[in-house]
């Protein structure tokens, strides 16, 4: 959404209740310092974190931490254009394009941590997809993907079919698919994925589950290779039973969970990446070419 002035009432989408969105508006904040002023061209909707604040089963909602009605939650894919930056804020510059991780408004007012720059080559729509991809690309760096590996990606919503291109883009050598849904499985073999019935025997190093479901949790540890990992990287809002002793002690499975909020501000020697090196290195390989999400 966007709005076709700086000046006047902000746009946003909020939570009214369980399963209703509303489009409101409200008055434009000062401009605190140390933020920034955008007025947004694109954003982009995280559909599982945003679908489970509206429906009421995320974590936040059920255990009480928010309520209806809300802001929309969840959202964090914003494109658009600085118009006004505070005084103390240095490096950045009013007509700057930035992806911020801010939600569905029509001025944001993120702090520099939260933006990244978004190149000329990078259309609006491709550079809303800078935080998804950041965290599928957590999730493969999680799970230590590496040359000649055979990884598994179950679920294949937004972010598993972003888990599929950077699991090829960081050199596995073949990329297992599964969803119920035929058409994601198809938008992933596209992507050069291989359907995970063609070889169910399949020895797996990492599997890199998307949906967030109990029983492809699962199905992922029963079908990764001894020794290997299982990266958790959809939420799953549910119990989740486990045989520790059987699935992972005896196989010593390595169940690693991926969650891109907890990923470091800064790179250290345990991990050389961080937020905002994933989210410049999605936005570089979306002007390279060398990762589509125009389909």
């Amino acid at each position: 959404m966007a709005q076709d002035t700086a000046d006047g009432p902000v746009r946003e989408v909020r939570f009214v209740s369980p399963g209703e969105a509303a489009l409101a508006t409200r008055e434009r904040l000062p401009l605190p310092a140390g933020r920034v002023r955008v007025q947004t061209r694109f954003s982009l909707v995280s559909t599982g974190t945003e679908l489970a604040y509206l429906d009421g089963s995320h974590h936040d909602v059920a255990e009480g931490r928010c309520t209806f009605p809300m802001g929309a939650k969840g959202g964090y894919s914003n494109v658009g254009v600085i118009v006004e930056t505070a005084p103390d804020v240095t490096g950045w510059r009013a007509g700057q394009r930035v992806f911020s991780m801010t939600g569905h408004a029509s001025e944001a007012l993120p702090t520099p941590g939260l933006m990244t720059p978004v190149p000329d080559s990078v259309s609006d729509g491709q550079a809303a997809f800078a935080a998804v991809g950041s965290i599928a690309l957590h999730g493969v760096r999680m799970g230590d993907v590496r040359l000649g590996h055979t990884v598994l990606v179950t679920g294949l919503g937004l972010i598993g079919q972003l888990a599929v291109r950077i699991a090829r883009l960081a050199g596995a050598a073949r990329v297992l698919a599964t969803d119920p849904s035929a058409p994601r499985l198809d938008m992933a073999l596209d992507a050069g994925a291989v359907p995970l019935d063609t070889d169910p025997g399949a020895a797996v190093q990492v599997a890199i589950e998307c949906s967030g479901h109990p029983a492809a949790i699962r199905d992922c540890i029963r079908l990764v290779a001894d020794e290997g990992v299982v990266v958790l990287l959809g939420c799953p809002h549910r119990p989740v039973e486990l045989d520790l002793y059987t699935d992972f002690q005896k196989r010593q499975l390595r169940l690693v969970g991926a969650y891109q909020p907890k990923c470091p501000a800064a790179p250290s020697a345990a991990y050389p990446w961080s937020q905002s090196i994933n989210r410049a290195q999605v936005l570089a390989w979306l002007g390279e070419g060398a990762l589509d999400v125009d389909s």
